[in-house]
């Protein structure tokens, strides 16, 4: 159905429901046949009608924004006094012919249906302002849903340039270096870049297949490092068979072999362990550091792609998930846990 069509079918099942209560009471209080009854019902919804869409679309949208409600207030007092005359004046003499008896006059029922126009066109705002409230309340959660699915897709699109960078950039130390290990690293680096581009277009994936890419990613990285970095990564058996954001886990990976130490003389060392336990699924990257790279205790190394990450847990699991990241000056930490629904 066009939605352009629903707000006019609320208006008119809204003076169906008029039609039907007030020519049922006119019967069944009055005695007043179908036929009078009905033709007075219309009597009624023409004057409040046209007494309700001029205050609601006409005076209201243009007074009440300008701020000058004294003329606001003013115009509705008019408004509805002549929609009450307009009625008095109309069903009176249909009313007399059905009812010769009807002792009331015109100055006699004007007020009680000036107070009657008054109490609908009340009904009639409250109604309306009830559903432009709960429209506007979606139209925001619309708004918002769709800013984050464009800050999402933004946040997103940045990992990509900046992985292709690091990655291109060993490619092209290691094709000096050796031309063999070179053409293993493009082997995998194709791999990661069809992940990237048909596999991440998703809102969420298999963690079998983020551990996919995270497998290629440190084959990469142990090519690229050779014997200089200890790498110790673990995958429990019981992550399996759940999903998560892609590449999430990446930008913590790539941090560690970024800012890991270059000690000639003492261990250099990359610890990644994956483990699930109760809906938790929990990640640990630590990294040895060097005190002498430029960075003091308790900062924390990396650039936008920690930035990144972090804005995405907020967007993708907020109150759902916990991320401490510790620098001791000799260790950089990072643990992240995720609660799996």
């Amino acid at each position: 159905m066009n939605k352009k069509l629903i707000p006019a079918l609320y208006h008119v099942l809204f003076w169906m429901i008029y039609a039907i209560f007030w020519t049922t009471y006119s019967m069944l209080y009055y005695g007043t046949p179908l036929g009078g009854a009905a033709f007075l019902t219309l009597l009624w919804m023409i004057g409040q009608g046209s007494s309700l869409y001029i205050i609601a679309y006409l005076l209201i949208p243009r007074l009440l924004a300008s701020r000058r409600y004294v003329v606001l207030a003013l115009s509705m007092l008019v408004v509805l006094v002549l929609g009450a005359a307009f009625i008095t004046l109309t069903t009176l003499p249909v009313i007399r012919h059905l009812m010769p008896a009807f002792p009331l006059k015109a100055w006699q029922m004007g007020p009680s249906i000036l107070l009657t126009n008054f109490y609908m066109t009340f009904l009639f705002l409250a109604i309306k302002w009830g559903r432009d409230k709960i429209l506007q309340q979606k139209r925001q959660q619309q708004l918002e849903k769709e800013q984050t699915a464009h800050e999402l897709k933004f946040l997103k699109s940045q990992l990509n340039p900046h992985f292709l960078f690091n990655a291109i950039n060993s490619i092209y130390i290691l094709i000096k270096k050796d031309p063999d290990y070179a053409a293993a690293m493009l082997a995998r680096f194709a791999d990661m870049l069809r992940y990237q581009l048909y596999e991440c277009n998703s809102s969420h994936i298999s963690i079998d297949k983020e551990i996919g890419y995270l497998n290629h990613y440190l084959e990469v990285e142990q090519l690229r490092k050779g014997n200089t970095v200890a790498v110790q990564y673990h995958v429990a058996p019981e992550v399996r068979h759940f999903h998560i954001a892609p590449l999430l886990l990446i930008p913590f990976v790539e941090n560690a072999f970024k800012h890991v130490s270059v000690f000639p003389d003492k261990s250099n060392h990359v610890i990644i362990n994956l483990t699930y336990d109760n809906h938790i699924f929990e990640f640990s990257a630590v990294n040895t550091m060097d005190i002498n790279n430029g960075y003091t205790h308790g900062q924390a190394p990396g650039g936008i792609g920690l930035e990144n990450v972090k804005r995405r847990l907020e967007l993708l699991y907020n109150g759902q998930h916990r991320l401490h990241i510790t620098n001791d000056g000799q260790l950089f930490s990072v643990l992240l846990r995720i609660n799996i629904p």
